[in-house]
């Protein structure tokens, strides 16, 4: 049975999402980081005692503690070092993604906001006097786990027990049912990409919109989305768990993209073949559409590493 962050498997009905990216600032020690992560848990835990009489129960919030590689590497020692690289910019002949890598993640979701936002505002100012917010960004689930371009997210990810080989770590060292981590926020040139034809859509994407059905044959183009992320390599599916969620407002539209994996490779030659830097002169498609602005990853440890960490 598995024993990593619970935010990671579990809350599949979460309908909010919250994330928050945060910076080192100098001088910042490592002592400082942990004795504010307990800070947190306790003031989570008041959060959820505090309710004034006539207030309901506070509802589940499942929150996600990660690290970036530098970091984790320093607070979390161990005999099987991690195998996990800071982002760096990647560039294609026709598209890029930036590295915008920060040094700790918090990822909360839930059902209700109000309870998510007291989290926030509880992290926010634990961490305003040792770190800079560089990413602040609420996100939410759109018609039945769809991205604003209409099709659904995730149609492939594993189900149940698969989830667990892809998602997370299981070499049998201190770092079991720990994960790497990616975030990337991207944002859509909606109205352009809704302008196609919807069969134009559909080979930019690789599957049909309503019926949500992978093109195949002579139908599935070489650049579409699907080509450029459904990769093997040395026999081995590059499987990735994604628990990616729309955001927007009236002027600006995106995903904020997560997955969860169990190496780093599988996620980075993902990426390297959407920009067209994997060596066949390809790209993704959908890249015309759609731009990432940030770009990170970082290691989850499992919750026995993270209750040790900051007991």
């Amino acid at each position: 049975m598995s024993n990593a962050q619970e935010a990671i498997l579990d809350g599949q009905n979460s309908h909010h999402f919250y994330f928050l990216e945060y910076k080192l600032l100098d001088g910042t020690t490592d002592t400082h980081v942990l004795k504010t992560l307990k800070a947190i848990e306790k003031d989570d835990i008041h959060c959820q005692s505090s309710r004034q009489p006539n207030n309901p129960a506070p509802s589940k919030v499942y929150k996600l503690i990660a690290f970036g590689p530098s970091l984790a590497e320093r607070l979390l020692p161990s005999t099987q070092p991690l195998s996990i690289q800071s982002m760096t910019d990647l560039s294609g002949p026709e598209f890029g993604m930036p590295s915008t890598q920060a040094d700790i993640l918090f990822w909360l979701h839930g059902s209700d906001v109000s309870d998510i936002y007291d989290q926030i505002l509880s992290i926010q100012n634990s961490m305003s006097g040792l770190a800079k917010l560089i990413v602040d960004q609420a996100a939410f689930t759109y018609h039945n786990s769809k991205d604003l371009i209409g099709f659904e997210d995730g149609t492939a990810n594993p189900k149940d027990d698969a989830r667990i080989p892809v998602a997370l770590i299981q070499d049998g060292s201190e770092n079991e049912n720990g994960a790497v981590v990616f975030t990337q926020k991207w944002q859509h040139s909606l109205e352009q990409f809704l302008a196609l034809p919807i069969d134009q859509q559909e080979k930019v994407v690789g599957r049909t919109k309503v019926e949500n059905i992978e093109l195949e044959g002579d139908d599935m183009p070489d650049d579409s989305h699907v080509s450029r992320t459904d990769v093997k390599l040395d026999g081995t599916a590059m499987k990735i768990f994604r628990r990616s969620a729309p955001y927007g407002n009236a002027t600006e539209k995106g995903l904020m993209f997560l997955c969860f994996a169990c190496e780093q490779k599988r996620v980075q030659i993902q990426l390297e073949r959407m920009v067209g830097c994997s060596g066949d002169g390809l790209s993704d498609h959908l890249m015309k559409y759609s731009t990432p602005v940030t770009g990170s990853y970082w290691y989850a440890p499992s919750q026995t590493q993270l209750d040790q960490l900051i007991a």
